[in-house]
Parts: structure tokens; sequence; C-alpha cells
């Protein structure tokens, strides 16, 4: 069986909100548009460490922590002027609860369903790159995973007959 190399194309990032920071409910997902998407970061998982030496060890010794914890997921976009009034999209304010999906793109065309990644948290950085002549203004955004209304997910692709 022939699987096609996964890349970037065809990756789409979307948000959503839960209404008030006081009842967060997952509703239904609304696609927000800032603009091209041009670059999504690196979605990194780490767990920490706890010092466990004892008097008698000779080394460091360590174990592993209780909590994982979710890097920030950074995206750049091609600027959209449709961004300049946020209270039509309040989940991308800064420090709004909302939600995040990451879906990728099909490995190869048979697949049914692509891989998605899923969590709940907020925008906590946003910014424009800077402005030129002649040159495409672009964004960038921080979103990060806040670990409470909806964990971070992964979901796998699904090929045809499963």
């Amino acid at each position: 069986m022939a699987y096609g190399a996964l890349t970037g194309n065809g990756a789409t990032l979307t948000f959503g909100e839960f209404g008030s920071q006081e009842a967060p409910v997952i509703g239904t997902l609304t696609s927000v548009v800032l603009g091209d998407i041009v670059s999504i970061g690196a979605i990194t998982e780490t767990i920490g460490e706890v010092d466990d030496t004892g008097l008698a060890s000779t080394y460091t010794e360590k174990a592993p922590a209780d909590l994982k914890e979710i890097a920030p997921l950074t995206f750049d976009v091609n600027w959209s002027s449709i961004v300049t009034n946020n209270t039509t999209v309040p989940h991308m304010q800064l420090g709004v609860p909302g939600y995040a999906v990451l879906t990728f793109a099909k490995p190869v065309a048979s697949y049914t369903t692509p891989a998605t990644f899923t969590g709940s948290g907020f925008i906590r950085q946003r910014g424009v790159d800077g402005v030129a002549n002649n040159e495409r203004v672009h964004g960038s955004y921080e979103f990060v995973f806040d670990g409470k209304t909806a964990v971070p997910t992964w979901v796998g692709a699904v090929p045809s007959g499963s």
C-alpha cells in the first residue's frame, strides 16, 4: 500500500467560542476569517520532572511529574481587514475563552477523515509583523491551551473501510 507524504498544504485552523466566561459551553463551531493562514507552529506536549534524589544518591534522580503541558500554538496569517473590528469575532480577542481545531490534510485521498487536534484556551498574543510598500501585511497569533473545558485531544486520520 502506498502512502502519500503528509504536508501542511490543505491544513485548516478553525476557532469557536464558548459563550460567556461564566458559563463556557461548547457550541457550534464557527469559522473565523483572519486572512490566509500561511503557517502553523509546532504542537509540543511535555511533562515536567520531580526531583527524586535521596540523601544516599550519588547522582540526581528524577521522576515524571503528574501533569502534561501543551506549548502555545502559534500561527501566521496574511492579514485581512476583517480582524480590525474584533467585536465581530469575540473569541479572537485577547483572553476570551474559546477553542481551536487544527485539521490536517488527508495523507492520501482514500482516507475518509483527516487527523485533528482540538483544545480549549485563549488568544494570548496577536500582532502585525510590520507594514511596507509592495509587501503583504502579515500578522501573528498565539493560542494558549488552558486544559480546562476541552482538554487537548488528538484524533487520528481514518482510512477508507475502517
